[in-house]
């Protein structure tokens, strides 16, 4: 009787996650090998060593599909969207096994009805996934630009009523339909968007509240529609539809659950009162993000006493300036609210703490909370680097992921190293400013029982301890220091001018003797190649021979 193989013997969810590793390993940075070719070969036919593994490939990689009707040549091309860049993609077919299918689709060919002829022509005809539960349709821009249709309404009807029919076969067990758009003013005929989703639902047998949309057009392509549950829309496009879209938000406000949209200054009170001057509420809005295109002044930050607008928020972004002058978006969702982006100023800190948003234990499921400290914040409000890190840090003090921008600490970490051993439960801490030295780094690391990623500047060697030399620096680390962390995996390091990649290079080398988890060094891409170089030169010396397996592995692509 044959013997298995060991990898044949692996359990399933071990397979599962060999796979997904292999599935992301990028071709950029690789160990043992400057060939990225040759380092894919090394990996790739473990990907076909058993049964066990075939099967986790197939449902891993072909769960998502992307279909592209090209009506300019007449052809329909089909793409594994969740086929790994590492592997070549397979010449069988695998469409029985999609969940996923996205559609792409010229919006003029389908009012002309040339899609539907594509899919209705073989090879195209025998087309088919009985697997596919989320069914999404990508309407991009007409390929002629400012083309204007002669076809009639009837006709136009009519043929979004054959594409869609014809998908409907080809389709026919999807219960969720999302359609996106970067179509522009000219491509949109008014009657075809209720027809459209009309008609989607009709076919699906879906409710109102499966149905959602994105939005990034200059005039909503949902405008006549009440069932948008995603809008994305950039008013860097063009500024004179945004009354429009802010209607489109407004009217949707009880259904959407995804709201991405940029904003001018003055806009920020449509978005939260209606024309009659009322308020409006988002009852359902899971994620918004805020992009400012201008600054108010500090008198004009809008404030709206009794509004909730946001009472089940969980992701929180705003880019550029904190557009309001009290807790506006903070209200009533301290108990939902799970990630947090924002920049803040003296203003924003002022109502903050007037309104008492951030409190010990005001948001327990608050977890990533990722802070931009505006210009002058320290020296305007807070007078020293250390009293704005304690500020900033007692935002969410349960948080397990921090970024902090803009705060660089005149002494660098080490002023802040007392503040942060209170926060134990930090996984991550992204600090890209912030000056470190290898003593600095091994305390923190050290502090931080969970810390598995961590991104600051480039760090610098320090002064040695006295008694010791360079050479015998590895040894000293490790007699004195033993095992820190076994949980730090990811060193992601900002080059600032003067640091030496060497110096950076032994430094990482030295915290990887005494943390057996620390496989991944990210440097600046432009300084990989002098700080890879390094790594290799100082691996081959005699204070780190003996550990070159193990630090090998830093040199590898395991992120």
């Amino acid at each position: 009787m044959k013997t298995l193989s060991p990898f044949q013997l692996l359990p399933p969810h071990v397979v599962e996650l060999v796979v997904n590793h292999i599935a992301g390993t990028r071709r950029r940075i690789y160990s043992g090998s400057d060939d990225p070719e040759e380092e894919a070969e090394l990996q790739m036919p473990l990907l076909w060593v058993c049964h066990n593994f075939r099967v986790a490939v197939y449902s891993r990689f072909c769960r998502g599909y992307e279909l592209c009707l090209n009506s300019g040549n007449g052809t329909v091309h089909s793409t594994r969207s969740s086929w790994p860049d590492c592997l070549e993609q397979a010449d069988y077919q695998t469409q029985h096994l999609a969940k996923d299918l996205q559609i792409e689709v010229d919006i003029w060919s389908i009012y002309s009805g040339k899609s539907s002829e594509l899919l209705s022509h073989a090879p195209n005809t025998d087309l088919v996934f009985p697997l596919v539960r989320l069914l999404t349709f990508f309407f991009v821009p007409s390929l002629k630009k400012k083309q204007k249709t002669t076809t009639s309404v009837q006709d136009i009807e009519a043929n979004i009523t054959a594409l869609v029919q014809r998908v409907k076969r080809m389709v026919p067990m999807a219960n969720e339909v999302k359609v996106e758009t970067s179509a522009y003013s000219h491509d949109v005929h008014p009657s075809a968007c209720p027809h459209f989703a009309g008609l989607v639902s009709q076919l699906y047998r879906l409710t109102d509240s499966v149905v959602r949309s994105s939005l990034n057009c200059t005039v909503p392509f949902w405008q006549q529609h009440d069932l948008v549950q995603s809008i994305i829309y950039s008013s860097y496009q063009d500024y004179n539809s945004s009354e429009s879209v802010m209607q489109l938000v407004r009217r949707n406000a009880s259904v959407l659950r995804t709201l991405d949209i940029a904003l001018e200054a003055s806009d920020i009170t449509g978005l939260i009162r209606n024309d009659n001057d009322g308020y409006v509420c988002y009852p359902r809005l899971h994620r918004l993000n805020l992009k400012m295109l201008s600054n108010c002044t500090d008198s004009k930050r809008p404030t709206f006493t009794g509004a909730a607008p946001f009472p089940v928020l969980q992701r929180l972004q705003i880019s550029d300036q904190y557009p309001f002058g009290d807790d506006t978006p903070f209200r009533d969702n301290a108990g939902t609210l799970e990630n947090l982006k924002i920049n803040i100023d003296a203003e924003s800190v002022i109502a903050f703490n007037r309104c008492h948003v951030f409190t010990s234990d005001s948001h327990p499921k608050l977890q990533c909370v990722m802070l931009g400290l505006m210009p002058n914040l320290v020296s305007e409000h807070f007078g020293s680097d250390v009293a704005c890190m304690r500020f900033v840090l007692d935002i969410a003090p349960n948080a397990s992921v921090r970024e902090i921008m803009g705060i660089d600490c005149d002494q660098g970490l080490s002023a802040a190293l007392p503040l942060l051993h209170d926060h134990t439960r930090i996984q991550v801490l992204l600090l890209p400013n912030m000056d470190i030295s290898l003593w600095d780094s091994i305390t923190l690391v050290k502090s931080l029982p969970v810390l598995s990623d961590l991104r600051t500047m480039a760090p610098a060697l320090g002064s040695i301890p006295t008694g010791t030399t360079l050479p015998k620096l590895s040894v000293y680390v490790l007699s004195t220091y033993g095992t820190i962390n076994k949980r730090f995996r990811c060193w992601h390091l900002n080059m600032k001018r003067g640091g030496t990649p060497k110096d950076a290079a032994r430094c990482v080398l030295l915290l990887a003797l005494i943390c057996p988890s620390f496989d991944f060094v990210l440097p600046p891409v432009a300084r990989h190649a002098a700080f890879t170089s390094q790594m290799k030169k100082l691996i081959a010396t005699n204070a780190f021979k003996q550990h070159e397996p193990r630090l090998q592995r830093l040199l590898s692509d395991r992120l």
